[in-house]
């Protein structure tokens, strides 16, 4: 299932900027920082739950309400805000997260990036089956499994590349 919501965010360049702000990590860091390993293109921010509270429940709060979830369901909601620029367009791949995802989309509008989903045909192939685009304010969600992929990541520094928030929502019989 995949759910696409625009406007999202009240006050939706506050939280643009409050993010630039933010102290991000390449995976290595990372990895040193919370001693998970973690495979990413770009960077991106320690978990907000532990170094942004605030910023994680609230928009938690926006996530359960506007996609009418039942947050009580999920064992584990991980989050992080996420910077990729052109350099990393060329690191992402064809991958599904475990669980449900949420995207949110903070900078501005670029409708030559976007999200990607596919299908699996084969053992390695893949069939794009839909593309999401980069609007500012849009929010997506899609459940466990969902083969996805970023596109055209863009911008060369925090100030014009593909920002975005990343809530991971995980059951453990999953």
């Amino acid at each position: 299932m995949i759910k696409i919501i625009d406007n999202f965010l009240d006050f939706p360049e506050e939280y643009y900027r409050l993010c630039k702000g933010l102290q991000f990590y390449n995976p290595v860091d990372f990895e040193k920082l919370t001693k998970e390993k973690n495979n990413y293109p770009g960077i991106r921010t320690d978990f907000l739950d532990r170094r942004y509270p605030f910023l994680y429940y609230s928009v938690l709060s926006y996530i359960k309400n506007k996609f009418e979830l039942n947050i009580n369901k999920y064992d584990r909601i991980r989050a992080h805000a996420q910077l990729r620029l052109k350099e990393n367009a060329s690191e992402d791949w064809i991958h599904r997260d475990w669980g449900d995802t949420v995207l949110i989309y903070l900078s501005p509008t670029n409708l030559h990036s976007g999200t990607a989903l596919y299908k699996k045909v084969g053992e390695d192939d893949y069939k794009e089956t839909g593309m999401i685009r980069y609007v500012q304010n849009r929010a997506v969600f899609f459940t466990d499994g969902t083969f996805h992929m970023a596109i055209n990541s863009h911008g060369k520094d925090i100030e014009d590349g593909r920002l975005t928030l990343t809530y991971f929502l995980t059951e453990d019989d999953k």
